[in-house]
């Protein structure tokens, strides 16, 4: 997916292994850029700042198209939409006869390739692909520990992938119904950054890899007119993002193992509403509920030395040992999100058209700190809002200009991380407050020539 958002005006992209990739949205990303497939939301309470992997784990056998909204998006995606939205979306479900698919690539400069297969048929289509790289050209030099190879090409560095999905559509009365459910699967995805020496480790890792990082996703639709102009769109849907992390230091035997594991449940409503042929009003409710799991184990063997008696009758023993940790986040964290907005659209004349728009937000985190901290519940309002307008000019131009204000309520990884991240240490902070934006934005949209190519 990111190698396809390439070259889009006002998009930048990091990409440092075929496992991860993110976006950069007006100078934006991580935890202050929301994700969505489908209208739902895929931003969870572990995001991070800085740039984050987890747009890879949305396979290209999903993703039809991708719109791009620049700037804050807090009034209809809440928390988080400070530098914009980045909205993925799958294609119409095929109501035709039989239809099936296969494609295959190779890639020679990564060793690696894809397979991909789907079929369609009266509503419901289905599909699965593999995806694999290897290493790359132009290695990175010889590592003291053995983990980056010496010569013209580095280790492994990209990912093994696997997806599937399946969905369905179709109509029951007035209503249209639609549902899907898919899985990513990514393995074997080394930090390799973490595996040379640099920033002022003279000992780099020995192994440093996400051993997996998995999408699941299940979603149901329906959509019906109701009375005169009402329309409304109903949405439930549940998720789950996992995380497992292998690190073993360099000529040191123990090896820790972190996972993370969050589930997502929620669900958005929205009602549409034409009181005039000048006038359009949504009206939307949204709520979405997290559950965090987090621990980690250190495996390895410890060795005994028997009493300096019988040093020359006995050897050391060793023995295997796998201990259970207290992981990235606290065990067991919870966090919340509900919202109402209104969005409307108003054409006060043939040229000037208007278009306000509010929403209130509220977030709760729940975070069982354990030992000297007291659990901690925070709770997050905020009332924010957005209004734009277009005016027609001669020749096709129109005038546009918009103010908008973003928001970010602390997330579980603001309020209760704790462990090791890159040069330090990152520590819980329960006390930080939310994040705000404002942008007031204007221009001038011309028509330019084109031509046709068919």
């Amino acid at each position: 997916i990111t190698t396809a958002l390439e070259g889009r005006a006002g998009l930048f992209l990091q990409q440092t292994s075929g496992g991860g990739g993110t976006v950069f949205i007006r100078g934006f990303t991580g935890k202050q850029v929301v994700y969505t497939f489908d209208g739902i939301r895929l931003n969870n309470a572990t995001y991070r700042y800085g740039p984050t992997q987890y747009l890879t784990t949305l396979d290209p056998l999903f993703v039809h198209d991708a719109q791009v909204l620049f700037g804050p998006g807090s009034v209809a995606y809440g928390s988080d939409a400070m530098g914009g939205v980045l909205a993925l979306r799958s294609a119409p479900v095929p109501q035709g006869g039989l239809r099936a698919t296969i494609d295959a690539e190779a890639r020679q400069a990564t060793r690696g390739g894809r397979l991909a297969a789907s079929v369609a048929a009266r509503g419901f289509e289905g599909g699965l692909s593999w995806d694999v790289d290897g290493d790359r050209t132009a290695g990175m030099g010889p590592s003291p520990v053995g983990a980056v190879q010496s010569g013209p090409r580095q280790a492994y560095t990209s990912r093994n992938q696997r997806a599937w999905f399946a969905r369905y559509a179709t109509r029951i009365e007035r209503w249209t119904v639609n549902a899907m459910v898919l899985e990513t699967v990514q393995r074997d995805i080394p930090k390799t950054n973490r595996m040379v020496a640099h920033d002022g480790f003279e000992v780099p890792d020995e192994l440093n890899e996400i051993d997996l990082q998995r999408l699941r996703l299940f979603y149901a639709r329906a959509a019906a007119p109701l009375v005169g102009s009402l329309r409304t769109n109903l949405t439930g849907y549940v998720h789950q993002q996992t995380e497992r992390r292998h690190v073993q230091a360099a000529l040191s035997d123990p090896l820790r193992s972190e996972t993370d594991d969050v589930w997502a449940a929620g669900g958005h409503a929205t009602v549409q509403a034409l009181p005039s042929a000048r006038t359009a009003i949504t009206v939307g409710l949204s709520a979405q509920y997290e559950w965090i799991g987090s621990w980690a184990t250190v495996a390895g063997f410890s060795e005994t030395t028997p009493p300096e008696p019988l040093q020359q009758l006995m050897a050391p023993s060793r023995s295997v040992y796998d201990t259970r940790l207290a992981g990235r986040f606290p065990d067991g964290s919870r966090y919340s999100s509900h919202g109402v907005y209104v969005n409307a659209m108003r054409r006060m004349s043939l040229r000037l058209t208007l278009e306000p728009s509010i929403r209130w937000s509220r977030y709760r985190a729940r975070v069982p700190f354990g030992g000297d901290l007291a659990s901690l519940d925070a709770r997050y309002h905020d009332l924010t809002f957005g209004v734009g307008a277009a005016y027609r000019l001669r020749g096709g131009r129109r005038l546009v200009g918009s103010l908008s204000r973003g928001f970010r309520a602390p997330n579980i990884d603001d309020l209760a991380v704790d462990g090791a991240w890159d040069n330090g240490v990152d520590v819980p902070n329960p006390n930080i407050r939310p994040e705000y934006v404002w942008q007031l934005e204007t221009g001038v949209f011309t028509p330019v020539w084109t031509v046709p190519v068919h």
